[in-house]
């Protein structure tokens, strides 16, 4: 069986994927986090969370744009418990800023 060259990440499998798999720097984690939070962008960060994983976009709307933690989206009554575990949350909000990126670098 021949194997697949492609990373995990570019296949879109790999849910804890770190920065550096993304090529996502401090730096621009911060521009981008800034973005999300604004609000000036609201139509590219549901986008990209939906992209991410349509289970849990709200929870990582509310997460990048209130800068809240898994803990702090876990115990809303509006949304509910987190369908996944803590793990897996940080790395499809990791995969939501990667899309975030590809999107506002087009």
């Amino acid at each position: 069986m021949k194997r697949d060259k492609t990373s995990s990440v570019q296949r879109g499998i790999n849910p804890r994927a770190s920065w550096d798999d993304y090529g996502i720097s401090r730096g621009r984690y911060i521009e981008l986090r800034a973005a999300a939070m604004s609000g000036r962008y609201d139509d590219v960060v549901r986008e990209a969370a939906f992209t991410a994983n349509k289970d849990i976009a709200e929870q990582i709307i509310l997460s990048v744009t209130e800068n809240r933690t898994y803990e702090g989206v876990e115990y809303t009554e509006k949304l509910g418990r987190i369908p996944c575990g803590r793990s897996d949350f940080y790395g499809y909000r990791r995969l939501f800023y990667h899309l975030l990126d590809k999107q506002m670098s087009m």
